[in-house]
């Protein structure tokens, strides 16, 4: 695994509206996973956590560790887990801690 800083704006944005934006985002590629693409993580204050609501689901990861799921409101959309954090990491993922992912295979993109 790799995590390193993204060296411009990044901004995540559903259904038009900017969900979070940040000159500090992290992108974690998993080594020998190409099977899995990078993944861009937003500092917890740059995210708008007006538009999230906490859900039920927590997963865990043995290459990083413990995930917080939120689902996403927007306007009248409600996308359910449809971003996390890694509250409790591993050594290896400790840069992630705190920070915010989102899953890009719903109708949320990453501009």
């Amino acid at each position: 695994m790799t995590i390193s800083p993204i060296s411009e704006i990044v901004s995540v944005k559903s259904f038009s509206v900017t969900v979070a934006r940040s000159n500090e985002a992290l992108c974690l590629k998993e080594v020998g996973y190409s099977i899995y693409p990078p993944v861009t993580y937003f500092p917890h204050d740059d995210v708008d956590w007006k538009l999230l609501e906490s859900s039920e689901k927590t997963t865990y990861c043995p290459l990083k560790g413990h995930t917080k799921y939120f689902h996403l409101n927007i306007k009248d959309e409600k996308l359910f887990d449809a971003a996390w954090v890694y509250q409790k990491v591993i050594k290896e993922a400790q840069s992630i801690q705190g920070f915010v992912a989102f899953d890009l295979s719903r109708d949320i993109h990453i501009c």
